[in-house]
């Protein structure tokens, strides 16, 4: 790497910056003009603390820590300083990960300079991690070359640094330079498959409260896929793991194969036993795994809340066997109660379970609802990664709104719409989210398939048969409901098509009606309609509904 020249005394230009800075940005502005003094002492000593001071300066506006090991390696003599930073916000992606921080012990950093950086770094990680290098004055060429190639190492010089001095948000200018240098792959806050990570879970306060504040209570969390159960059980783990008088324990039952299966689950994530190979052979029957962690929770001063995800399939192997399992967790809370609960996560087949007056699961789980975030929560979820965390700007309000509608209250929606969003920008190379791009989203087919496919996944064969008929209505009653499937010769008992439709209601496909004595109906997501008629055959749709309901109900033939 080429010899760097020292830095000019630039404090006249500086002084006029700090001048103008924002009250956020003062703190980086006093780190910037003492780093740029220390450039002109020969003791290398007094060059490294500053360019530390800077760096923890821009951590406390930006959002990370100093994770630096001592002693630190130096990957050049040409850096005063390394540091390995981590931020405390778990977005972006890469950014929940260390990333390594660079300052150049002068003036200048070429795209020569650039290129010997990126070839040293290629062993490293670079691709895979974050590395930034800052420059205490110009580097338009190293720049270029990194929005160019995007390989995960970020320039950032004079000019943004005082970019981040006058903005009243620096970590908005921090966020925006990462991104013009980095791949999205890399960035991508937004993930539609699975669990979300905390800084990407908005809403649900009223049920992480209602949770929190009842411990002797058990919970049965009940929605549609994709819905956010999984988010919600382990946003609980985390908000749990906060009090050390909580032992939390997550664990799903997704596959369970029998009885043997789900209590070698059980221990091994109670007990943390890892039983392995030995599970045949101990053999461990229920009432072996009830007294098995009866006594290990009695020596256990803290209380343990077993967290159950895709219950479904472990009401699938218990229900034929007269719930044995369920028995069992209702009879272990009984005798610990103050010391042992349970909050489990399913969809159909636990909801038949919470209203079956021959489950044991009536009146032991506390049934618990999940459908669509509300209004403030969509937006925020909408707002708060694409402008804060990763410095796009909304041409005006209406375009928020805009991918509000387009994305409806779901988060998984909204997660598949917005990662779709950012991407298309980062590929067209733009910094303003405007109307065109937004309606440019909502006519990619891959999103409008996967939102059929996820909805009508989510719907009975009753359930699918009243959207195909109502999906040209703007409202409807549950009088139509009846008079439409006695017309098509279908279910025609009111009690059962009222509970059809408040669980519609309840996942979030049709809103309640408005009015105490109002009996109307409308889809909650109003462009579902349209996109199921433009992605599927809604008379394709309603005969396969009718031929699954001729099948299961058989005195409707």
């Amino acid at each position: 790497m080429p010899q760097k020249r020292v830095v000019s005394d630039e404090n006249a230009t500086n002084a006029h910056y700090y001048q103008q800075s924002s009250e956020r940005g003062r703190v980086i502005a006093v780190a910037w003009q003492e780093l740029l003094k220390s450039m002109t002492s020969r003791e290398s000593a007094d060059r490294s603390k500053a360019a530390t001071l800077f760096i923890s300066a821009v951590g406390r506006e930006v959002g990370f820590i100093d994770t630096t090991p001592t002693p630190s390696p130096k990957v050049s003599k040409e850096f005063v300083c390394e540091r390995h930073v981590k931020f405390s916000q778990d977005i972006p992606r890469v950014l929940g990960q260390t990333v390594h921080v660079f300052v150049v012990s002068g003036s200048q950093f070429s795209a020569q300079d650039y290129r010997y950086l990126t070839g040293t770094l290629s062993d490293a990680g670079l691709g895979q991690r974050l590395f930034v290098v800052v420059v205490p004055g110009h580097a338009p060429e190293a720049k270029s070359e990194s929005r160019r190639d995007q390989p995960g190492l970020v320039v950032i010089d004079s000019e943004e640094i005082k970019e981040m001095i006058v903005h009243p948000e620096p970590c908005r200018v921090f966020y925006r330079i990462i991104r013009q240098q980095t791949k999205m792959t890399l960035l991508q806050p937004y993930n539609h498959f699975g669990a979300v990570r905390s800084a990407m879970f908005f809403g649900r306060q009223a049920q992480l409260r209602r949770i929190m504040l009842h411990p002797e209570s058990n919970f049965a969390i009940y929605g549609g896929r994709r819905i956010g159960k999984s988010s919600l059980l382990t946003k609980l783990h985390s908000e749990l793991c906060k009090d050390t008088q909580n032992r939390p324990v997550y664990f799903t039952a997704q596959g369970v194969k029998d009885v043997l299966d789900f209590s070698n689950r059980l221990l091994t994530n109670v007990l943390q036993l890892h039983l392995g190979s030995r599970t045949s052979a101990l053999a461990f029957d229920l009432e072996r795994t009830r007294s098995e962690i009866q006594r290990h929770i009695l020596v256990d001063r803290r209380r343990v809340t077993l967290l159950i995800d895709e219950v479904d399939d472990l009401v699938a192997v218990d229900q034929p066997k007269a719930e044995p399992i369920m028995n069992m967790l209702r009879s272990l809370n009984e005798e610990l109660h103050d010391r042992f609960r349970i909050v489990m996560a399913g969809y159909r087949r636990l909801h038949e379970r919470l209203i079956s007056y021959y489950s044991p699961a009536m009146n032991f789980l506390t049934p618990m609802p999940l459908g669509g975030l509300d209004s403030e929560s969509a937006r925020r979820l909408i707002e708060v990664p694409t402008h804060e965390y990763l410095g796009y700007d909304f041409s005006e309000p209406k375009v928020v709104q805009m991918a509000l509608d387009y994305s409806s209250r779901s988060p998984w929606q909204i997660q598949h719409f917005c990662e779709i969003l950012v991407q298309l920008l980062a590929q067209e190379h733009k910094d303003t989210i405007e109307e065109d791009t937004v309606r440019q989203v909502y006519n990619d087919f891959a999103f409008r398939s996967e939102i059929v496919e996820t909805t009508l996944a989510n719907l009975s064969p009753v359930q699918m048969a009243i959207v195909c008929l109502f999906l040209d209505s703007e409202r409807f009653t549950r009088e139509e409901v009846y008079e439409s499937f006695k017309e098509h010769r279908l279910p025609t008992d009111l009690p059962f098509l009222s509970r059809q439709l408040d669980q519609l209601v309840k996942f979030g496909v049709f809103t309640p009606p408005a009015k105490k004595n109002d009996n109307t109906f409308t889809f909650a997501y109003s462009y579902l309609p349209r996109i199921i008629g433009e992605v599927e055959s809604p008379s394709y749709l309603l005969a396969e509904a009718k031929n699954q309901i001729k099948r299961r109900y058989r005195r409707w033939r």
